[in-house]
């Protein structure tokens, strides 16, 4: 059999297209010749099938479709869609021929045909929402199919009473189906995460960033998308029956029909509300490793138990005064004690005097990937000058509560010195909670006298930044539009050109600042080409045979080479500035394909070791000039949410009675993320269990309840 090129598979779909187009035509034509009325279905169901006909003969044209689908799939595809169009194009028939029978024995029938295409779109919508993406959709147990399928169902009933007893509006059901099918297989393949509740609140950064990744249709989204043109046509012939209804009683009927819908849709809503499917389903949500949720139940009861799960929990036992009493002395706690130490207060004086600039930089997707001993033993050092800093206040591994994307946890982490541990998994602050009175580290700056800059070389709406940064108190924010003219490398404007605008920032004022920089150049994803082939690091890593994992590992460990040159040209003009300045770094997280390393590296670990690996950024604080005090340089292991108050104790920075707290409760849990936490013992516990630092855990929980939870109104 001869072979084709992508490009000529899409052949057979502009032909069907132009078939089902000029057949369409024909009948509007017959119709008007006729001197019968022309349903405006009769053309917008046609132009449905047109549409799924050219989305995918586009995709063909531009190389877009997998290796694995020939070109007899793709004439297959096109014969079907335009068998389906045909089919819908004589409905009008079929509605003659019904016409003709009994009255009772043409009710009965429509009955029963709209029973049986309900109950059929909606099993074949169930079907199609996991076969796209699940290489494993058929070993979901029956009882987690029914319950999706049950789900669609209902669904499905409201919208053809919300359509007036037609299927247009079923419709939606089995192109949502398809429609997050086709996302959660791209948004797994690039993150390893599922579309989690949150994100569609987030679809304007998505929006932003999706450009950097490459879309291929697989054979399998080629089988759903028949598939929802089946159903679709299915639905074309469930059609409204008022012809012969009087103005009053269509207007009743119709009346009628929309309430029940609306009805139904309410009560769904108060399912939702009333009854937890993860009880009721008896199955528990896994909290740290979602997708593997979504892999046993499928997509729709997942996605249902993580939207259930959004409201911040209630502390076990809580008691608002008891927690305030236990901040009160944990807070005389520190003051008599780590407070009074001769470092501290040396430092306390010291900043008082000078004020130092401090700067933060949250640089993307940075991380030191030599924390895998097979990478490093094939000849990855890590990143050579971040690695060999000398004169740092501290540095040491930082526990994120993301990977591979969720920039915007690490960065809520930092700012707020909020724990996601006990705000839950799939939960986005920035997109959920108005900010406005919550703590910030910038408000505590500000206090101080000092501006306060955030910049992000992106689009300023990407998570909510316009106005979650005004919130959270910032005066300024320079976005995109302010990095016109930077040069740019793989995924965006170089790290050093956000140096360069922090530089000019000092320049253009002497007063002491706090400058928050998200840079933007090392995002995801790493595809041939991204970068330029002489910077791609070649590994040969023993234990990891995918090609594709490799490829990606070369070209991100590029981008962190080009970081770290950055980095060290930033270092070396701040050494040069005539004024105090700390320079707080850190990466948000490792990139996407640390789950491919930490399977295939430590398949026989335990999951929350492995968990605990892909979960692990890096981070350094660094000063221009000496630090008052000589008992700060050292190696830490600390996390996102902790690290705040740790740079500030030791600047000799005032600190909140919640850094305080956090500071004394920090000796006992050095470090803590989503995923759990590591005692003073050095041992990793996951959250929930029992440990020795049970209680230390319930206090950090109440804490942040009272101080953060509680002003949001919840």
């Amino acid at each position: 059999m001869p072979e084709f090129a992508p490009a000529a598979y899409s052949i057979p779909l502009f032909v069907s297209a132009l078939a089902l187009t000029a057949l369409a035509v024909f009948h509007a034509v017959s119709m008007w010749r006729q001197c019968r009325r022309l349903p405006l279905g009769d053309i917008m169901w046609s132009v449905f099938y047109v549409a799924l006909l050219l989305v995918v003969g586009i995709f063909c044209l531009l190389g877009g479709i997998d290796a694995e689908a020939g070109i007899l799939d793709l004439g297959a595809y096109a014969v079907a869609l335009f068998l389906c169009g045909t089919i819908t194009l004589m409905r009008n028939r079929i509605s003659d021929g019904m016409a003709e029978l009994p009255i009772k024995l043409r009710a009965a029938l429509r009955a029963v045909a709209i029973v049986c295409v309900i109950a059929f779109v909606s099993i074949v919508s169930a079907w199609m929402i996991d076969y796209v993406w699940l290489d494993t959709s058929g070993s979901i147990q029956l009882q987690y199919f029914a319950v999706t399928v049950l789900l669609f169902a209902l669904a499905s009933v409201a919208l053809y009473f919300l359509g007036q007893r037609g299927g247009a509006l079923v419709t939606f059901v089995p192109l949502c189906a398809v429609g997050f099918g086709i996302a959660q297989y791209f948004v797994v393949m690039f993150k390893g995460t599922p579309i989690m509740p949150t994100d569609l609140l987030s679809l304007k950064t998505a929006g932003a960033v999706a450009s950097g990744y490459n879309y291929v249709l697989t054979p399998k989204m080629v089988v759903a998308l028949c598939a929802t043109a089946v159903c679709a046509c299915s639905l074309s012939l469930i059609r409204p029956n008022y012809r012969s209804f009087s103005r009053r009683t269509r207007a009743i009927t119709a009346g009628a029909s929309t309430l029940v819908g609306v009805v139904l849709l309410v009560a769904l809503g108060g399912l939702f509300n009333t009854v937890k499917l993860e009880d009721a389903i008896e199955f528990e949500y896994d909290r740290w490793m979602p997708i593997t949720t979504y892999q046993t139940l499928g997509f729709a009861p997942a996605f249902i138990e993580v939207a259930q799960d959004l409201k911040i929990p209630e502390p076990e036992g809580y008691d608002k005064q008891q927690t305030a009493v236990l901040l009160d002395q944990l807070v005389e706690e520190f003051d008599s004690t780590m407070g009074v130490a001769s470092e501290r207060l040396a430092a306390e004086a010291q900043f008082s005097d000078i004020k130092p600039t401090v700067i933060a930089v949250m640089n993307e997707t940075f991380s030191d990937m030599s924390i895998y001993e097979a990478v490093r033993e094939a000849g990855y050092g890590g990143p050579q000058f971040y690695s060999s800093l000398e004169g740092t206040l501290q540095r040491g591994t930082l526990m994120v509560s993301v990977v591979g994307g969720g920039t915007a946890n690490s960065e809520f982490e930092f700012l707020t010195g909020n724990s996601m541990a006990f705000i839950g998994t799939g939960k986005y602050p920035y997109q959920l909670y108005d900010l406005s009175e919550s703590d910030s580290l910038v408000k505590q700056f500000k206090q101080l006298g000092y501006g306060t800059v955030a910049m992000h070389p992106q689009s300023a709406v990407n998570w909510k930044r316009s106005s979650v940064y005004e919130q959270l108190g910032f005066d300024r924010f320079l976005s995109i539009e302010d990095f016109e003219s930077a040069p740019v490398y793989h995924s965006g404007a170089t790290d050093a050109s956000t140096y360069d605008k922090i530089l000019e920032l000092l320049e253009q004022d002497a007063a002491p600042q706090f400058i928050f920089d998200v840079t933007m150049q090392n995002h995801s994803g790493y595809g041939e080409g991204s970068v330029p082939a002489e910077d791609v690091v070649g590994l040969d890593v023993a234990g990891v045979d995918d090609p594709a994992a490799l490829s990606e590992l070369g070209v991100y460990l590029a981008c962190i080479n080009r970081s770290d040159q950055d980095l060290a040209y930033f270092i070396e003009k701040l050494k040069g500035v005539d004024r105090p300045v700390a320079l707080v770094f850190f990466g948000d997280h490792q990139p996407g394909l640390a789950g491919t390393l930490a399977d295939s590296l430590y398949a026989d670990a335990a999951q929350l070791d492995r968990e605990f690996k892909k979960h692990e950024s890096t981070y350094m604080v660094w000063t221009n000039y000496e630090v008052a005090g000589t008992g700060f340089g050292q190696v830490r292991t600390t996390s996102s949410s902790q690290l705040a108050a740790q740079v500030l104790y030791a600047l000799g920075a005032p600190l909140t009675d919640r850094q305080k707290a956090d500071l004394v409760l920090g000796q006992s849990v050095g470090a803590i993320n989503l995923l759990g936490y590591i005692g003073a013992d050095g041992l990793r516990y996951e959250l929930g269990t029992d440990s020795p630092y049970r209680e230390t855990i319930a206090q950090m929980q109440a804490i942040q309840y009272l101080r953060f939870t509680e002003k949001l109104g919840q």
